[in-house]
C-alpha cells in the first residue's frame, strides 16, 4: 500500500518566515510524483516544499503519484497538517524629540508590546540596549535600530533617527516683501532653547523686536518696511545657557 510521510523542519514558525516540508514516499515506485496542497489549493510538485506564507490553522497535504502515474492521497497526522504560525511583534517606536543639541540626550520609547525583549543597535551613546525606553546622546545624526522579540522568539525591527544640531545658525538677512520666499527671519536650532531671548536694535539702540523663546520667526513687523529700502540692525540672542550670539541683520 503506497503512502507518504511528511516531516517538517520546525514545530512552529514565525509569520512570514519560510518553513520546509519533506515528503518520504513508501511503496511509491522508482519515480514517484508529488502534489502539495495548502487548504486544498495546489502549492508544489517536488519532494521538498518550502513556503513562507502560512497562517495559523492552514492545512498542508501531500499527494503521492506512484511512478508519477497513479495519484494516491496520503493521509497525514493532524499535528503535522496544521502548523502553528506565531505573529510578529507589533509596536510603535518614537523619540521624545526628533532633534537635539549636541551634548543633550533624548529618550526613545517603544509602545504596543507586552512581555517582549529588546535589543538596540548601535550600542553607542545609549543608556541601555535591552530596555524599551533607553536614553541616547549621539554626537551626530544617528539612526537607531531596535529588534523586538516576542515570547515565541519571533522578531521585528524598526528604526528611529535622532538629528543633532551642533550650533545655532542665524541668517544675516531676510526679505519680508510678502512673496513667500525668505519672508521670515528663520533661526535654525533656536527652538531647542525655549528660554532664550531675542532682541533686535536699530542704529540708535532702540529695540525694534524682542521675544522670549522663538516659537514663531520674526516677519519684520511692526516695522512696516518698504521693499525698496534696506535696513541694517544689530541683534543679541541670549541662549540662557551661558552663550550669547551677537551680529548684524539686513532687512531688505
Amino acid at each position: 500500500m503506497p503512502s507518504v510521510v511528511i516531516s517538517i523542519a520546525s514545530a512552529g514558525v514565525c509569520a512570514g518566515k519560510p518553513i520546509t516540508f519533506t515528503a518520504a514516499p513508501i511503496n511509491g515506485g522508482a519515480n514517484p510524483g508529488y502534489q502539495w496542497r495548502v487548504n486544498g489549493m495546489a502549492a508544489g510538485s517536488t519532494a521538498v516544499f518550502v513556503t513562507g506564507t502560512l497562517a495559523t490553522q492552514d492545512k498542508v497535504q501531500c499527494f503521492l503519484a506512484i511512478d508519477a502515474v497513479c495519484p494516491v492521497a496520503a493521509q497525514v497526522a493532524l499535528n503535522i497538517l496544521m502548523v502553528p504560525v506565531y505573529p510578529l511583534p507589533a509596536f510603535v517606536i518614537q523619540a521624545v524629540a526628533q532633534s537635539i543639541s549636541q551634548g543633550d540626550s533624548v529618550q526613545l520609547i517603544i509602545t504596543g508590546t507586552n512581555n517582549s525583549s529588546y535589543k538596540w543597535t548601535p550600542a553607542i551613546n545609549i543608556s541601555n540596549t535591552l530596555v524599551n525606553n533607553p536614553k541616547v546622546c549621539p554626537i551626530a545624526d544617528q539612526t537607531y535600530t531596535v529588534d523586538v522579540f516576542s515570547i515565541a522568539g519571533c522578531a521585528a525591527s524598526k528604526q528611529v533617527t535622532v538629528s543633532v544640531i551642533t550650533d545655532v545658525f542665524v541668517p544675516s538677512g531676510f526679505t519680508p516683501d510678502g512673496n513667500g520666499i525668505n519672508d521670515e527671519w528663520k533661526i535654525r536650532g533656536l527652538e531647542l532653547y525655549p528660554k532664550c531671548t531675542v532682541r533686535v536694535f536699530d542704529r540708535w539702540g532702540g529695540i525694534v523686536y524682542s521675544s522670549t523663546g522663538y516659537n514663531k520667526p520674526w516677519n519684520g513687523k511692526p516695522l512696516n518696511l518698504l521693499v525698496s529700502q534696506t535696513y541694517v540692525y544689530a541683534y543679541v540672542i541670549d541662549l540662557k545657557n551661558g552663550k550669547v550670539i551677537k551680529g548684524t541683520l539686513t532687512v531688505i
